[in-house]
């Protein structure tokens, strides 16, 4: 796979920051979940915290390069 059919592919499925919050809540399970470290509900409260971030940095983003906005 050439880089610019490996940026087509990630940018298709959501993008790289995308990609780092899903891989980052796989080993946020893997670590605190299957070695009993954290319980349901601080689980719940990680994985949404990661979400948010998530959410705000790709609103935030697509408003800064979004043109003027009229008004």
């Amino acid at each position: 796979m050439t880089p610019e059919a490996f940026t087509a592919w990630r940018e298709a499925i959501g993008g790289r920051r995308f990609l780092m919050t899903l891989g980052a809540n796989v080993v946020n399970t893997l670590i605190f979940v299957f070695t009993a470290k954290l319980d349901q509900s601080g689980y719940l409260l990680t994985f949404g915290a990661t979400v948010g971030a998530y959410l705000t940095a790709n609103h935030m983003q697509r408003r800064l390069e979004a043109p003027e906005a009229k008004s």
